[in-house]
């Protein structure tokens, strides 16, 4: 009843302890979890608002762009038109001055007229092709300009890929490393554990193997004990389940002082044939019935032998008397 009830006690402590270690795991896994969902939150919040500024920052930085590129365009515009006006102007003016000249010249000889007039033709050609020019010129300085434009554009885009693939390609190594670590070690870790397995296993073939040898002997030494047994062991050898008689009750008290001590050492565990629980000091009854019976059989043949050595010893003394007496006759 003592046994029984400190189990009780301990069995208690041991639920009201995991009662509070499970409590206590489960708030603390709750408060991670929360933790964890407000951080997250909060680190969305923050990739958002840099997303937007970088957004906003890219906007501006295109309008800048784009102004500057309008003005530029605007001050080439006008640097063009200004130059076209001062060269139609000099042109006016050598028309004017190669009119007055053909009029002076005209007086003197046609030839040079006619000649100034194949040369202000030629000069006429001349302006045309130098305003074609121009316009060429024109289309590709914008040509040139917007060229310059998208490549500038392709470069920044070009590098800010090329900044985020490098901050991927750091990313992936490391996480390369770390998995190739993590490997590594769930490697030796599962090493040692095949390890000592495998000397686990062999300690346990080993001691199976030494289980087994016991096993045989037990087996054996039954087989030879079998072979001593009574009629009545051999048909019911589990005494529990048998009436013992009040001679065998007598007989099982009487075990000499000596033996008791050796036949009360030993102790076990198990369950009756009706399952019932037997107590920590029954398990062995069974056996110490037996081993009582063989060392009150040990005892009834050693007094037996006691027994006939006096009585041996009484019939040589009483046959040496008779052989004295016949010799004395």
């Amino acid at each position: 009843a003592l046994f029984e009830s400190k189990m009780a006690q301990l069995r208690a402590e041991f639920e009201t302890e995991l009662t509070t270690l499970v409590e206590d795991f489960s708030a603390e896994r709750k408060e991670l979890l929360t933790k964890h969902v407000a951080k997250t939150q909060e680190f969305q919040d923050i990739l958002e608002m840099q997303a937007e500024q970088f957004q906003a920052s890219e906007e501006d930085q295109r309008q800048d762009f784009e102004s500057h590129c309008q003005e530029i365009k605007n001050k080439n515009m006008e640097d063009l038109n200004m130059l076209r006006l001062t060269l139609e102007g000099a042109i006016e003016d050598l028309e004017k001055h190669f009119i007055s000249a053909a009029d002076s010249y005209s007086s003197q000889t046609r030839d040079k007229v006619q000649k100034f007039r194949d040369f202000t033709d030629r000069d006429r050609e001349a302006a045309l092709t130098i305003e074609k020019q121009l316009k060429r010129l024109q289309r590709l300085q914008d040509n040139l300009s917007l060229w310059r434009t998208k490549i500038t554009a392709n470069t920044q885009e070009s590098d800010l890929r090329n900044g985020m693939l490098r901050k991927e390609k750091q990313s992936l190594q490391g996480h390369f490393n770390a998995t190739k670590s993590a490997m590594n070690k769930v490697r030796d870790d599962q090493a040692q554990l095949l390890k000592a397995l495998s000397v686990q296993a062999r300690h346990c073939e080993t001691s199976l193997d030494e289980q087994l040898q016991q096993a045989a002997n037990l087996l054996s030494l039954g087989e030879l004990n079998r072979k001593l047994e009574s009629g009545r062991e051999k048909i019911a050898p589990f005494y529990p389940f048998l009436k013992v008689s009040k001679e065998e009750e007598d007989a099982m008290a009487k075990v000499p002082a000596a033996l008791k001590h050796e036949t009360n050492a030993l102790s076990s565990y198990a369950r009756t044939q009706a399952g019932e629980v037997v107590e920590q000091w029954s398990v062995l009854d069974n056996f110490f019935r037996k081993y009582n019976m063989v060392v009150l059989d040990k005892e009834a043949i050693k007094t037996e032998q006691r027994r006939l050595q006096e009585e041996n010893v009484d019939l040589r003394s009483i046959l040496k008397q008779y052989l004295d007496g016949i010799s004395v006759n």
